[in-house]
């Protein structure tokens, strides 16, 4: 079993609350489909883990001092203004 918190929205009232009717439905999936608890929670894990932003390297431009992720220190808009100077 997955450990929760179970505890009652003091705003809800005369209706079940939306976690209740998810719980159950869960339950029920899990009566069918043993371990089906967890292998959702394997699922969203692993979401999670390819929604988190890719690390890149930083530098600071050395014409401007800008944020850049080129390793030869110089941001887009720079390269971009030297290009058009010549």
């Amino acid at each position: 079993k997955i450990p929760y918190l179970d505890a009652k929205c003091p705003y809800v009232q005369g209706r079940e609350p939306t976690q209740h009717l998810y719980k159950r439905m869960l339950d029920t999936l899990e009566e069918r489909m043993p371990e089906i608890k967890l292998r959702i929670l394997a699922m969203l894990k692993e979401l999670k883990k390819r929604m988190e932003p890719e690390e890149f390297p930083q530098y600071l431009c050395e014409r401007c001092g800008f944020p850049t992720v080129n390793p030869k220190k110089i941001c887009n808009f720079c390269r971009i203004v030297e290009e058009v100077r010549g």
